[in-house]
């Protein structure tokens, strides 16, 4: 309870697609307690520049109590929910239980394969980051900087170690790590800068020997990267550092080798913390192998992979979701496993496309793997906006369905054409499920919190 007017501000922890929210009121006249005679509510996504949503209004009052409540006329990304509740006198006491918030989550930003954006020149990637503006995305996530497979070697910074004399390529001759850097300050898209990718991981990575070197080149990216004379680190849009070891369930089952595997991260994420002072991410997946982990194998190894005194201290783990197909059981699993590091944070890497046909993924797909997540996770990002829905790369017709389906048509009723989409190097096309006067069945959106 509180006497005479006050505020009350709900930091959503990630901006949300709200839809709708209300607060009951308790009046007991012989207490002097009342309701209120006002309730605004606002939003921000900074917590310091507020826009006003409007007046609540009261529905019929139940055993002594009102709920004061607002509708959105049409849904908004936001992170902060301010309410203002007005006294109807001075001294007068108000009691609110709870202030709920429903809508549905956001996919805030997305995976990026520079092989396919090497040869943007940084107006190029000013555009694309307008895409994603326009979409609420608020960062990017290059998978990696470098490629040190042999059959690659392939560079996208100005590297004096990884360069023609060594064998690298960079591609283009441009120096495409400053160009999305740069974008990205232009545009306000954090950028995640991956480290480097090799093929023979996916052989090699039980190998103590393999790891050692592998961890002393991804320290070596770091520190050139951040001693560079081009002055990458003074971009404001330098978040962090994603390793693009894909860490699964099925390899690392024997404790000898999650040993080897934990000291590998443990190497490379201390040096990004102490070198640079920067978080660092991690994308693993869940295999769907019958020898693989179970979910209770999974919790283990990643209580770990993570412990916050001997183990590797990722600030986020974004685990695959495996095109929907990942089990609540293991995403529960992974929940745990990271509460067990008060540093670390869990998001989810949403995949967005149909890997059958190569292209993107039906939206009502993406919509059941949203609402599915978004219980256990704070944030969530995508693979791949630009691969399967970027405008620049792919055409209109995905974009404009993530566009006018996913975000401003979340619980609604969508009368607009059925979106077709094609794969044509595959030869491969299909219409995507959403079809004219469709609704969803979370027309009414989800409840994304009632911690206030």
């Amino acid at each position: 309870g509180h006497v005479d007017s006050y505020s009350v501000t709900l930091d959503l922890g990630t901006k949300m697609r709200v839809t709708s929210m209300d607060m009951n009121f308790l009046k007991y006249d012989g207490g002097g307690v009342y309701y209120p005679t006002n309730v605004s509510f606002e939003s921000s996504d900074d917590n310091s520049t507020f826009t006003a949503l409007g007046n609540a209004t009261p529905q019929a009052e139940v055993n002594s109590t009102e709920k004061f409540g607002i509708a959105l006329s049409a849904p908004i990304n936001t992170r902060y929910i301010k309410v203002n509740i007005t006294a109807p006198t001075s001294g007068s006491w108000i009691f609110a239980d709870e202030l709920e918030v429903f809508g549905h989550p956001i996919i805030s930003g997305s995976f990026i394969q520079l092989s396919y954006g090497d040869i943007w020149t940084e107006a190029d990637w000013e555009e694309e980051f307008s895409y994603m503006k326009d979409l609420g995305m608020d960062h990017v996530i290059l998978q990696w900087i470098v490629d040190f497979s042999p059959s690659e070697k392939a560079v996208y910074y100005n590297s004096p170690l990884y360069n023609s004399s060594t064998g690298y390529a960079n591609r283009n001759n441009q120096d495409t790590l400053l160009n999305v850097l740069t974008a990205g300050e232009n545009k306000g898209i954090d950028v995640w800068v991956g480290l480097g990718s090799n093929e023979e991981w996916w052989d090699d990575s039980t190998n103590q020997t393999w790891l050692n070197s592998e961890s002393q080149a991804n320290k070596n990216v770091i520190k050139e990267i951040w001693d560079s004379p081009v002055g990458y680190k003074n971009k404001s849009s330098f978040k962090g550092w994603y390793n693009s070891w894909e860490i699964d369930n099925d390899t690392f089952k024997a404790q000898a080798d999650q040993l080897k595997l934990r000291g590998a991260l443990k190497t490379i994420v201390d040096y990004a913390h102490s070198y640079t002072n920067l978080p660092i991410m991690t994308s693993p997946y869940v295999g769907g192998r019958s020898t693989a982990l179970t979910p209770d194998g999974w919790k283990t190894m990643w209580s770990y992979l993570l412990d916050s005194a001997n183990g590797a201290n990722f600030d986020v783990v974004a685990p695959q979701d495996n095109f929907g197909n990942v089990t609540t059981t293991y995403l529960a699993a992974m929940k745990q496993a990271v509460d067990t590091n008060p540093n670390c944070e869990l998001w989810s890497n949403v995949e967005t496309y149909n890997p059958d046909v190569g292209c993107a993924e039906p939206t009502i797909t993406m919509l059941n793997q949203l609402n599915t997540e978004i219980p256990y996770v704070s944030k969530m990002t995508s693979f791949s906006f630009l691969h399967y829905h970027s405008p620049k790369v792919v055409g209109w017709a995905e974009f404009e369905d993530w566009k006018q389906v996913i975000y401003p048509r979340l619980g609604k009723t969508y009368t607009g054409p059925a979106m077709g989409y094609e794969n044509k190097a595959a030869g491969k096309s299909y219409t995507s499920s959403v079809a004219a006067s469709s609704t969803y069945p979370d027309e009414n959106g989800v409840e994304l919190t009632n911690k206030k």
